[in-house]
């Protein structure tokens, strides 16, 4: 089973701005990167996926059970349908078709879960947190990882990581980007000394998420 707040919906819920109508901070394709990119996080702590020579792995063939997380549920089934036909694909390559679609199945999966509530008026369909103690509760995890006020965990300073290469800085309520960047570099040493096992993947997820997000930046100013 995933942990009660997985990776993906944390970065979620950090990536919208609460002050200006819950909007994305960034532009949405690269979010759906990040997204998957955390998702991956997600299955790798849950020792169902594993990164070999950059190419995801289910990690036992013959385990069909579900991870008990919708979204993560349906992620895995993907891998397991297209992993023969990606696996030469770079895990970059992999994300981004991972993420296709994905901001609106996360977003769909919240409000399933009563995280998110939808409202519409004028025609406009907005989504909001039902309760806001659940987006502090996310920024609060995260800036007690960054600040090391908390015992070393894998999650939170990968959260940290895609947060830093997804230029998320401003959903860190410790100071200016150029202030939040050095905690976020500190975090990715933690996570690197952290990656055992299994888990040695977790840098390698946030270095492609980095790659598959400046392509996608790129491909906006062609």
């Amino acid at each position: 089973m995933l942990a009660p707040s997985p990776v993906h919906q944390r970065l979620f819920l950090l990536a919208h701005d609460e002050y200006h109508g819950f909007r994305p901070r960034i532009h949405p394709p690269t979010l759906n990167a990040g997204l998957a990119g955390a998702l991956l996080i997600d299955l790798v702590l849950a020792e169902r996926i594993h990164i070999e020579h950059g190419h995801m792995i289910i990690t036992d063939l013959y385990d069909h059970s579900l991870v008990g997380e919708p979204i993560a549920d349906q992620t895995l089934t993907t891998i397991r349908a297209r992993i023969q036909a990606s696996a030469a694909d770079p895990l970059r390559d992999q994300i981004r078709a991972l993420g296709q679609g994905l901001y609106e199945r996360v977003q769909g999966g919240l409000v399933a879960a009563s995280v998110l509530t939808t409202t519409r008026r004028w025609g406009i369909t907005r989504h909001r947190p039902v309760e806001q103690r659940t987006l502090i509760q996310a920024q609060s995890i995260l800036s007690a990882g960054l600040r090391n006020t908390q015992p070393a965990n894998l999650a939170v300073d990968a959260l940290a990581g895609l947060v830093g290469v997804l230029g998320l800085h401003d959903a860190v309520y410790l100071g200016a980007p150029g202030e939040v960047q050095p905690l976020i570099d500190q975090a990715m040493v933690r996570v690197r000394h952290q990656a055992t096992g299994c888990c040695q993947a977790v840098p390698a997820i946030i270095t492609a998420v980095d790659a598959a997000a400046g392509d996608l930046t790129t491909a906006v100013y062609r």
